[in-house]
């Protein structure tokens, strides 16, 4: 098969939507890993798909490394092409396939980046003490607070309409990953939070009365993915924590708090929407770590 990559692409993708309903971004993510293999076959002057053999492979991951891309991203990008070739193969459009079954690097076991409690205070001290006008202020409180009352992605708390909110019984529900539907709790502070918005701040932002999106931006329009992640930024910056503080970490951060305090692991499998028990054993890691640091420091023997 010859050259016309932009079309396989466009062809695979349109599998994947309509096969694992990939969200917009995740296939904006597939469609960049797949347009950096097209990039290696110019440089390595391959010709046509069916020329990428197992030593192309080897090749294109040295390739990528030498461009700077982390470990994790390369690891990511070789599961992608592995999915390409596989559908390429049962397509017909190549006669074997020259990428490994198991993955040839292992993907390197990074723990978390989470706040402490003390941390998550003061970002909502940041929030309270910003110059911001009053109804955005008291959005970015009830999005913080929910954030980390309930350990949502951003692209769930994106999508999150004022009907997914049961405000009584302090549970919102949002749409995962794989377009998975799932119920999360909110505690008290929380629900205070986003009483105060829906009373006080959103009506006073919103322009276009059947717009359903719970957080808004100052425009009356659902607040964009983009802007959710500046407010993370802007907050860590004035509160002082000398990090860029984004919505993942404080997912982490939930996670994390959690489990320091007890709860069960299976219950927060569930409530970060999971699909995999190993996923959420990461946070057991984490405390783990930092039950040793805190031996260390306390006992009289954990010291030279």
């Amino acid at each position: 098969m010859n050259g016309d990559f932009g079309r396989v692409t466009n062809e695979y993708l349109q599998f994947l939507t309509e096969v694992k309903d990939l969200s917009p971004f995740t296939e904006n993510t597939y469609r960049a890993d797949i347009r950096s293999l097209f990039q290696f076959f110019d440089v390595a002057n391959v010709t046509s798909i069916e020329k990428f053999d197992r030593e192309c492979v080897r090749t294109y991951l040295s390739w990528l490394t030498n461009l700077g891309y982390e470990r994790a991203s390369v690891v990511r990008k070789l599961s992608v092409i592995r999915g390409l070739f596989r559908w390429l193969l049962k397509q017909g459009l190549v006669q074997e396939d020259p990428v490994p079954r198991y993955s040839v690097m292992r993907k390197e076991n990074k723990l978390p980046n989470f706040l402490s409690i003390e941390e998550v205070k003061r970002i909502f001290i940041a929030i309270e003490d910003d110059t911001c006008s009053e109804y955005v202020k008291l959005r970015d409180i009830a999005m913080f607070e929910l954030f980390y009352s309930t350990g949502i992605r951003v692209r769930e708390m994106w999508g999150l309409d004022v009907s997914n909110v049961d405000i009584e019984f302090m549970r919102a529900k949002v749409l995962g990953k794989g377009s998975r539907e799932r119920m999360v709790i909110f505690g008290i502070p929380a629900k205070k939070a986003v009483l105060k918005y829906l009373d006080n701040g959103r009506p006073q932002i919103l322009s276009n009365g059947e717009e359903p999106a719970l957080f808004l931006s100052q425009r009356g329009n659902r607040l964009s993915v983009r802007s959710i992640q500046s407010r993370a930024r802007k907050y860590s910056r004035l509160a002082g924590l000398g990090k860029d503080v984004h919505p993942h970490m404080i997912r982490h951060s939930f996670a994390t708090h959690m489990i320091e305090g007890g709860a069960n692991l299976r219950v927060v499998q569930d409530l970060l929407g999971h699909a995999s028990p190993v996923t959420t054993q990461t946070y057991l890691h984490v405390t783990a770590a930092r039950a040793k640091e805190s031996y260390m420091i306390a006992h009289p023997f954990g010291k030279d």
